[in-house]
């Protein structure tokens, strides 16, 4: 198995998949991050044997409230399209730790899109959600319909029944 932290949760990936933590990598992190102020998304991930690369944005405001101005669903669109552009990059580049991934990652036919959002159990005034959780799919359908028509929206609540994977809320040692 292959299990990826991101910030509380653990994102637990069956045998014969590989995952990476994008925004870990020394070539995202010494190199690409600061072209064009790039980003990307938390964790790019494909089946060794299937066809799909997909690639998943994990925000958990059930703490820390958002402060950015930017639309959610603009800034996952602008992570969608750089973080194709560092793989593509990456892909080319044989000296870096993640080229190996980032040409198998290339070569998928198909790209799915997911965002994991984690909203607080109680909204109020100082933890407001994010979005609306009925709004939330068609949002995030049209911001990166381009890449997916239909993209992945989970929370640890209610994950999809075609996600492949487990996510788990990290104990508190």
């Amino acid at each position: 198995m292959c299990n990826i932290i991101e910030g509380k949760l653990e994102f637990i990936f069956p045998d014969g998949w590989q995952a990476l933590k994008l925004d870990g990598t020394e070539f995202y992190r010494k190199h690409f991050q600061n072209f064009a102020d790039s980003k990307c998304v938390d964790i790019a991930s494909f089946q060794a044997n299937g066809g799909e690369l997909w690639l998943i944005e994990v925000k958990d405001y059930r703490i820390n409230r958002r402060t950015k101005t930017l639309d959610l669903f603009d800034e996952l669109a602008l992570k969608i399209r750089d973080s194709l552009a560092l793989l593509f990059l990456a892909k080319c580049k044989p000296e870096i730790n993640s080229f190996n991934f980032a040409q198998k990652a290339a070569d998928k036919p198909k790209i799915r899109v997911v965002l994991h959002l984690e909203q607080p159990a109680n909204p109020s005034r100082l933890y407001p959600p994010v979005v609306d959780r009925g709004n939330a799919r068609l949002k995030l359908k049209q911001a990166v319909r381009v890449v997916d028509s239909h993209p992945l929206f989970c929370e640890m609540s209610a994950m999809p029944h075609d996600c492949p994977w487990v996510v788990e809320q990290m104990s508190e040692d």
